[in-house]
């Protein structure tokens, strides 16, 4: 057979016969079935055949780029390199196929809001105290489940412990009756407990209405869970703590989880709140997994998050010698990680 005609064969624009094929594994003594393997002969051909599947896909033929023919003169990394890419905006496609354009932006606005002041919002952290100081609680120690059931009272509420409840509810708020029910569950410690008892409170305490778009829902969110934060960890009694261990050099964020009995995420959400404002110092916090996904973040520091063409960092991926990627590597398991972060915009102190 001619070479131009192998060659059709090899492009899949010529369908061999199966004598040609024995033929051919004679000729080049090998085995039919080795000629008829999907896999590919080496990392070379590999690539190469992963570049025009690429650009075969909806993704690319939608950018409108030629066609691009890899020859023997385009180096092994140059193959890796758009391979890799395309893998990436493939990935990222998903993702805005899993989240809304609205729900993308609402956070994204939500976020830069937030950026603009220092995720202080006083309003709040006024509605906070009002309610602390209606009840009598100098915020001296820890919220007891005593003091909850007080502030329950105080907003009309009173709070009813059941072991009957589906696995992913964490609340139900009887609105007729005024009663907040919780689910009795090995797994939910009492602190967890309170925080979703005071994110349901919340709503009320700040006068929310039924939401009327995605936007203001996400909104009644942050500021809900907010004020759970700012009752928990109150604003009059972790100012002067912060301050004084901002003179002795001494910030911890394991402090405000000790003493106010609140989980790690907590006590960090709760740091970035007063940070800025109330110690002049600009921060950021992020949440992800193990592959560098993430699931929360923040920051008014200029730390650079990945971000999509909306402006959202939900879903995006760390690099992964970032410290929240780190900590999964950590030897220590039960210890804190921090590190240096090295990033364009330049190096950041992360714990």
């Amino acid at each position: 057979r001619q070479a131009s005609y192998l060659s059709m064969i090899e492009n899949g624009k010529r369908e061999p016969r199966l004598s040609l094929i024995r033929a051919l594994a004679t000729a080049l003594e090998v085995s039919p079935s080795q000629l008829l393997s999907a896999e590919a002969p080496d990392h070379r051909a590999q690539l190469e055949i992963e570049l025009e599947r690429a650009q075969r896909h909806r993704l690319y033929r939608e950018m409108d780029l030629p066609h691009l023919k890899p020859s023997a003169r385009v180096p092994d990394d140059v193959l890796e390199h758009l391979v890799r890419l395309f893998d990436e905006l493939k990935s990222r496609a998903r993702v805005r196929a899993a989240t809304p354009e609205e729900a993308r932006k609402g956070n994204a606005a939500l976020r830069r809001e937030m950026r603009e002041r220092g995720n202080f919002f006083p309003e709040i952290e006024a509605a906070a105290n009002e309610a602390l100081t209606a009840i009598g609680y100098s915020g001296g120690q820890a919220l007891s489940q005593r003091v909850l059931a007080e502030l329950a009272r105080h907003f009309g509420f009173s709070l009813h412990v059941v072991q009957e409840m589906p696995a992913s509810v964490r609340s139900v708020t009887d609105l007729r009756h005024h009663r907040i029910y919780i689910p009795q569950r090995d797994e939910m410690e009492s602190r967890n407990a309170r925080s979703v008892v005071l994110q349901t409170l919340g709503h009320f305490a700040l006068g929310h209405e039924d939401p009327r778009d995605f936007g203001q829902f996400l909104r009644q969110r942050v500021e809900a869970n907010y004020f759970a934060g700012a009752v928990l960890v109150p604003e009059r009694t972790a100012v002067p703590m912060l301050q004084a261990a901002k003179k002795a050099r001494d910030l911890s964020i394991q402090d405000l989880e000790e003493v106010f009995n609140v989980s790690y995420e907590m006590a960090a959400h709760r740091f970035t709140n007063l940070a800025t404002r109330q110690l002049g110092i600009p921060v950021h916090f992020t949440r992800s997994d193990e592959e560098g996904v993430i699931w929360k973040a923040y920051e008014n520091d200029g730390v650079p998050f990945p971000e999509d063409p909306d402006g959202a960092i939900e879903g995006q991926r760390l690099c992964r010698e970032w410290g929240t990627r780190q900590v999964f590597r950590s030897a220590d398991k039960f210890a804190l990680h921090y590190q240096y972060t090295d990033t364009s915009a330049g190096t950041y102190w992360c714990v």
